[in-house]
């Protein structure tokens, strides 16, 4: 059976220890306030036997002393006045439960070898009752570990790992505690009961809850149990409140004296006294230490406040060093004002100068500008007349190479006619000489014949002549049907046109296809939304743009192609301007010849093909210049990234002087009024998808030039619908060409089909008559062979006669051919005098035309050198303008600068001192010199000092200011060691009078309660030598 003797609920005749206990300890709090609120720390002695013994007050503190039987009597009386004279173990009186500091339950979860256990106990004395292992041992270790007890002052267990129930991994103990009445702890917080939790596992840590009657958790701090065991006063470690049965043996059976001595102490809490004490005592020593240390610190202290005066009164007597110094410091201020002030009337004339000169360069530009305009358009007009001059010599260029080419054919045909003529005269005679010879022989052998035949022969002959006459008839039927030639003529002219037209269509036909082609990748690409833009360029664009990447030796970056950088925002006029811009938008601007130069290199390295431009990034102002109409011009449809590109435009394509207009008719109008600052007009041709017109004027009127479409992929950035519209009327277009030139190569060939039928009619006839002829000349040679039979020198007759016929035809011949010659001579002739006279026309035509032309490139050549010459000028003006804009800005910049410069200076001055009159020739730098002169007296001075004034002022100061906290320090620790001292001497004084009378007390109960049990007994205490022990012996016992 466990005891548990509640602290709180002590019987009455206890009460008055537990009062002494409780002042005991609401003393010891007071010290330690009282000690925290003096600077130090509440402290001990460690070896009070020792102190005591050493302490001169001992002989005080034991005479004040009284003796131990005078105590005994005094302690015995009060107590039997207490109980009213009855026995103090038998009285009867019924003990009071306290409101506060009583135990009401003890809970276990997982604890020991029980899983939940709950004991609810009684507000006085309670027996706990049970067999081995029912728990009895389980709530006294659970009630000692709840309240923050180790475990190993239960004598159960090493660790809190030893007291988890096995198979669990945590444990869990509870105490309630009681907390009513006037001496609650906290009961504002925690209400009428406190409940302390203390969890623990077996992987280790542990913690503390406290909670309010409603279960809410107040702290988890240990210290907070602590303040309130201690407000309560539960002392579970005290073996006077908790003594198990083995303790109680263990004690009883191996106690030393010293042992007992030390139960006592522990048990009326003078141990915890006596170390607080103990410390304190060393506390004191330890400050006495300080005291001589600091002593010795403050004589250190007050040697260097005294050299630091000494130093200080030198500083004084150099002060006027400094005085001087500071009045050469606003001498200073004053001289920096004025020098800006006449920095900033420097600045106000040149603003002004610039000004001036910026009107003067303005004019001048404004006038070199007008200059370049009329050199520009007497170039342009130049340029316009030798076009016309050029597109006029042209026809009549192929006109003269046509008259030429007809009268050397001509003169041909002349000398061959020549040499024909004399031909057929030697032709003629020779025939003419035949025809006499065989006229004379028929003559002769008809006579013959005449003689020598009857009259059948003669009909035969007569036959032969009939006959003859009907083959002369044949050949004039044949002869009769015409000619062929004029058919062939025909056929010739229609197969000459067929083959020249089979040229152009098939030319044709192949761009057609091949625009068509081209427009159809152009749309698939578009319609891919893949092309790179490259691909409108030549084919080395991307090698070249790489090269560029890579070239380190540019002083600016080049700028290219221009294509890159343009967007058109009306794409309706893509393919017009991309023709008008034609090798431009390919061609790479810098900004200087250097760059040009590499530029070269690497358009030849990678064999690119584009022009190079030396342009200024400088934007030129069109505003006067702009064409003055309500039409778009070029410039306002191009969207251009880079004013460089935007301002070669302007020069090379006079972009803000081409108007846009779609109609051809309202664009030939508008430019033959002469529009102010118009010198192009663009016009789309509406029979020709993509291609235009372009309408100027020359001193001879307005002339219009065509604009070819453009059939490549668009180089200039565009909507991609449009574009992609574009590319399908493109499609259109070209297939409509292809269909008209098929067309009209049809027709051709129906007209060579009609000239064939008819050449083939004629031949059909003409082979008719051919049989005719051949059958009428098979009757005379039927006859001629009868009359052969007739005799037989029939055959020389007609041998002679046909010898005559055959000369007689030769003579027709050579005469028709001879009349055919001179006729056909008479008409060269004439043809060659016409021909020589329209080519003479022709030539002097293409003289006047080449002279002109040549006259006009040398007013050209010197229009343009002109051109040159006004626009580097006009160039050179416009910069010297924005040169002298910008040297005018940053001088206004300059004076803006000086001018908020001096009014702060002025400012800053006028804090250090009021204006000063400088003398002349007093410089800020003349004045820092004599500073720099007196700041090096004033170095030297200090560096003999060894500081600044300042510097030894502030020594000086923190010198005292050390001697002084030192001195208040020592005074101030000196004070309390002698309170420490005073309060040491006094507490222990109170301490070993408590010891004593505690000591009476016990050995007054011990006595009694022996006696009561029929014993005698004594205590037998020796507090010098720390021994208690105890005799016994029985009443029987003399």
């Amino acid at each position: 059976m466990v005891k548990l003797r509640d602290q709180a609920a002590k019987v009455k005749h206890r009460q008055p220890s537990k009062r002494v206990h409780h002042a005991t300890t609401q003393r010891k709090k007071s010290r330690t306030a009282r000690a925290a609120e003096n600077g130090g720390s509440a402290v001990s002695d460690e070896d009070s036997n020792q102190d005591v013994t050493d302490d001169p007050e001992e002989t005080e503190l034991s005479s004040v002393d009284e003796d131990e039987e005078t105590l005994r009597t005094k302690v015995l009386r009060q107590m039997l006045e207490d109980t009213g004279g009855e026995d103090l173990l038998n009285s009867g009186q019924i003990n009071q439960a306290a409101d506060h500091g009583v135990i009401e339950e003890v809970y276990c979860q997982n604890f020991m070898c029980h899983s939940k256990l709950r004991i609810k106990l009684g507000p006085l004395i309670n027996f706990i009752i049970g067999h081995n292992g029912s728990g009895k041992s389980a709530v006294l270790t659970a009630l000692t570990l709840c309240l923050g007890a180790k475990a190993s002052v239960t004598n159960r267990g090493g660790s809190l790992k030893h007291f988890i129930k096995e198979g669990t991994d945590a444990c869990m103990v509870s105490v309630k505690i009681k907390n009513r009445g006037e001496g609650a702890f906290q009961h504002d917080l925690y209400g009428d009961t406190i409940t302390v939790e203390r969890h623990f596992k077996r992987a280790g840590g542990s913690g503390f809850k406290l909670r309010n009657e409603d279960g809410r958790i107040i702290s988890t701090k240990k210290a907070d149990l602590e303040d309130m065991l201690d407000f309560l006063g539960l002392q579970l470690d005290n073996p006077m409140n908790v003594l198990s049965q083995d303790m109680a043996r263990q004690f009883l059976n191996n106690s030393s004296p010293h042992d007992k001595y030390k139960f006592f102490l522990k048990g009326t809490q003078l141990e915890q006294l006596d170390r607080d004490y103990r410390t304190m005592n060393e506390y004191v020593d330890q400050i006495e230490i300080q005291l001589e240390n600091r002593y010795r610190d403050i004589a250190h202290l007050r040697k260097r406040l005294q050299d630091a005066e000494n130093k200080k009164k030198q500083a004084d007597q150099a002060e006027t060093i400094t005085d001087k110094i500071k009045e050469y410091d606003r001498m200073h201020a004053w001289a920096q004002v004025k020098e800006q002030e006449d920095e900033l009337a420097k600045a106000i004339e040149e603003v002004a100068t610039l000004e001036e000169k910026l009107a003067q360069r303005e004019q001048d530009a404004r006038e070199k500008s007008e200059r370049f305009d009329q050199a520009n358009t007497s170039f342009e007009s130049a340029k316009d007349l030798k076009t016309q001059f050029e597109t006029d010599l042209q026809p009549a260029e192929e006109e003269k190479s046509r008259v030429k080419d007809e009268f050397d054919t001509n003169k041909k045909k002349l000398l061959e006619m020549q040499s024909t003529q004399r031909n057929i005269k030697s032709d003629l005679k020779a025939a003419q000489n035949r025809v006499k010879q065989a006229e004379e022989s028929v003559r002769k052998e008809q006579d013959r014949i005449q003689q020598a035949s009857g009259p059948a022969q003669a009909q035969k002959f007569e036959e032969l002549r009939e006959a003859e006459e009907e083959v002369e008839q044949r050949k004039r039927d044949e002869e009769g049907q015409g000619d062929k030639r004029a058919l062939e003529d025909s056929r010739n002219e229609i197969l000459a046109k067929k083959t020249a037209e089979e040229s152009a269509i098939e030319t044709a036909t192949a761009k057609a296809s091949e625009d068509k082609s081209t427009a159809e990748r152009a749309l698939q690409e578009l319609r891919n939304e893949q092309r790179p833009r490259t691909r409108a360029y030549h084919e080395s664009l991307q090698r070249l743009l790489q090269a560029i990447q890579r070239e380190r030796g540019f002083r600016e970056k080049p700028i290219g192609p221009l294509g890159y950088h343009v967007k058109l925002k009306n794409p309706d006029w893509s393919s017009v301007i991309e023709s008008v811009f034609g090798g431009v938008l390919n061609a790479f601007v810098v900004t200087n010849a250097h760059d040009q130069g590499i530029m070269r290199k690497l358009t030849n390295n990678v064999g690119y093909h584009g022009d190079i431009y030396i342009g200024n990034p400088r934007p030129l102002d069109v505003t006067n210049n702009k064409a003055d109409t309500k039409y778009d011009t070029l410039l306002d449809v191009l969207e251009i990234d880079h004013d460089i590109i935007r301002n070669l435009f302007i020069i090379n394509q006079s972009a803000e002087k081409t108007v846009l207009i779609q109609a051809r008719n309202e664009a030939s109008d508008f430019i033959s009024k002469r529009p102010r600052n118009v010198v192009i007009a663009l016009a789309m041709d509406m029979n020709r998808r993509g291609a235009g017109h372009r309408f100027s004027y020359t001193a001879n009127g307005s002339r219009m030039d065509p604009v070819a479409a453009w059939r490549g992929l668009a180089r200039m950035q565009t909507n991609v619908e449009a574009q992609i519209a574009a590319q399908q009327s493109n499609i259109a277009d070209a297939e409509r060409r292809m269909k008209s030139d098929t067309q009209k190569l049809q027709r051709l060939n129906q007209e060579l089909a009609e000239v064939n039928r008819s050449i083939n009619s004629f031949n059909h006839r003409g082979r008719e008559l051919r049989v005719a002829r051949q059958e009428a000349e098979a009757n005379v040679e039927r006859i001629k062979q009868e009359l052969d039979e007739f005799t037989i020198d029939a055959g020389t007759l007609d041998a002679h006669k046909s010898a005559l016929e055959e000369a007689t035809g030769d003579v027709q011949l050579a005469e028709r051919s001879f009349e055919d010659s001179v006729n056909e001579k008479d008409v060269l002739n004439e043809q060659q005098r016409l021909l020589k006279a329209e080519l003479d026309k022709a030539q002097a035509v293409v003289t006047e035309f080449r002279t002109k032309i040549d006259k006009i490139d040398e007013a050209i050549r010197k229009k343009q050198a002109l051109r040159a010459t006004a626009l580097s000028e006009k160039n050179q003006a416009m910069d010297k303008v924005q040169d002298t804009k910008e040297d005018k800005v940053k001088a206004e910049e300059q004076r803006d600068v000086l001018d908020a410069r001096v009014k702060e200076w002025i400012r800053e001055a006028e804090n250090v001192c009021e204006r000063r009159e400088i003398e002349p020739g007093m410089t800020p730098e003349k004045i820092e010199k004599k500073i720099q002169a007196l700041e090096k007296q004033r170095h030297d001075r200090e560096r003999q000092l060894g500081g600044t004034r300042e510097q030894i002022v502030q020594q000086w100061v923190a010198a005292n200011e050390a001697w002084d906290v030192a001195r208040k320090e020592h005074n101030s620790l000196k004070g309390v060691a002698k309170l420490l001292k005073d309060t040491y001497i006094n507490r222990i004084k109170a301490w070993r009078k408590f010891r004593h009378h505690i000591m009476v007390r016990a050995k007054i109960m011990f006595s009694l309660l022996l006696d009561q049990r029929k014993f005698k007994g004594r205590l037998l205490a020796d507090h010098q030598t720390r021994s208690l022990d105890i005799s016994v012996r029985t009443c029987l016992t003399t």
